[in-house]
């Protein structure tokens, strides 16, 4: 698999910046609290259910706070790249591991590309960014799992990116 000459390992981490969907969220969440626990205190004999709620209320909305904040982790092993996404800074998924050599392109998110990354013929969409509208995305079409093509969108660093250069045809790894 990886021609022996040098060992590559880089590592990089990127932090999704907030949706509009998750300042919502958010922002919902705690006033949700306050209200069921004024609710469930309008009722004299419900005091000690009262306590419960705002205890759990209090609970679930950290919990649902916290659970905003993402990252993801770039790992590029000797041309494999592992994607991890990590949530509130304490789970960790791998959302996916791919063999850099079977990409079918890798370039950056311009207008130039939006044929390549809007291809009807992509079965999995796999957003690792930042954000949809960072300057530094990049997108790699490849085939995955069962024969499903299998879209990435990610920021690589420089360091990442000098890393697939030698790995990948000049074909297949456009540039800016």
């Amino acid at each position: 698999m990886f021609d022996g000459k040098k060992d590559v390992f880089v590592e990089y981490m990127i932090k999704r910046k907030p949706s509009l969907r998750s300042r919502l969220i958010q922002l919902s969440v705690w006033p949700a609290v306050v209200c069921l626990t004024i609710l469930s205190m309008l009722f004299p004999e419900t005091a000690f259910l009262a306590f419960i709620v705002l205890v759990g209320g209090c609970y679930g909305a950290w919990h649902v706070f916290i659970r905003q904040n993402v990252e993801f982790e770039y790992i590029l092993t000797n041309g494999e790249l592992d994607v991890d996404r990590i949530t509130a800074q304490r789970s960790r998924k791998r959302l996916l591991t791919v063999d850099c050599r079977v990409f079918e392109i890798l370039a950056p998110c311009r207008s130039k590309y939006d044929k390549e990354m809007n291809a009807q013929n992509i079965d999995r969409r796999v957003d690792a960014s930042s954000s949809p509208k960072s300057e530094s995305r990049w997108f790699a079409i490849f085939p995955g799992k069962e024969s499903k093509r299998t879209i990435l969108f990610f920021e690589p660093n420089q360091r990442i990116l000098d890393s697939l250069r030698p790995i990948l045809p000049p074909t297949k790894f456009k540039k800016q």
